[in-house]
């Protein structure tokens, strides 16, 4: 019928390792400088979590890479970050591991399906129950 395979194009798009994971050698984050005085604006009542979302494996930077430098220097940028906000808290998910690693949980290299949204969102309300010293609501 002329179309590909559906498992089969997704397969080779998850298997391409010459991916490069962009770099900043400057290891400046702007962004993160101008979310500080937004963050501290809010009450102190109100919780932030910030999710660093995973991507496959392959959209990793590999060790020892400018882009794993990169990777490192944005994850402290973002500690840094939660530092000055005492109402922030940080969930990162973009290292190697197992969501990372099962080609099931994506579409294509930086795009999870639902079953890691919904851990991911089960995940924000750990930490918000944990911030309001409370237990999540059961979903009944």
């Amino acid at each position: 019928n002329g179309q590909a395979d559906p498992a089969a194009t997704h397969q080779k798009l998850l298997d391409n390792k010459n991916l490069v994971f962009f770099s900043n050698p400057s290891a400046q984050f702007p962004a993160f400088d101008a979310l500080v005085p937004v963050l501290r604006g809010l009450p102190r009542e109100t919780a932030v979590v910030l999710v660093r979302t995973p991507v496959y494996e392959n959209a990793l930077p590999r060790p020892g890479t400018p882009g794993d430098y990169t990777q490192k220097e944005c994850a402290k940028a973002i500690d840094g970050l939660a530092a000055q906000c005492p109402n922030v808290r940080i969930i990162d998910l973009l290292t190697h591991g197992p969501v990372s690693a099962d080609t099931a949980n994506f579409y294509d290299i930086q795009h999870h399906r639902a079953p890691v949204a919904t851990m991911i969102e089960g995940m924000i309300v750990k930490q918000l129950g944990h911030w309001h010293g409370m237990r999540p609501a059961s979903p009944n």
